[in-house]
């Protein structure tokens, strides 16, 4: 579930298309991918040492796995939706402009 979450951490605005920009952010790519080899490589070759079955998983229970781990992607877009569709609560980004105007204001007196 983490390596769709990564996905998903990747824009925490009102960005639906959390794929923009990913083959400029090389470093992303390359941890991710190693979280994803790293969880597979341990859920199936884990042993006793991470208290996983000895053989490891089988393969509908891989589906099963990746079936539920994808329900974050959709989690993600309906919060998204509710917060800057619905609520329309925006980024922030206006209150911390009327902030700075503030504090350029009280500095000018």
């Amino acid at each position: 579930m983490q390596v769709f979450n990564l996905l998903n951490c990747r824009k925490i605005d009102e960005t639906i298309n959390f794929f923009e920009g990913l083959n400029r952010n090389i470093v992303f790519v390359m941890v991710w991918c190693f979280i994803f080899t790293a969880q597979v490589l341990l859920g199936q070759f884990g042993g006793l040492f991470f208290s996983v079955y000895i053989h490891g998983m089988a393969p509908m229970q891989w589906c099963i796995v990746l079936l539920v781990s994808l329900v974050v992607i959709p989690t993600n877009l309906f919060s998204k939706w509710i917060i800057f569709g619905v609520l329309k609560l925006g980024d922030g980004e206006d209150d911390l402009d009327e902030e700075e105007e503030e504090e350029e204001g009280e500095n000018k007196d």
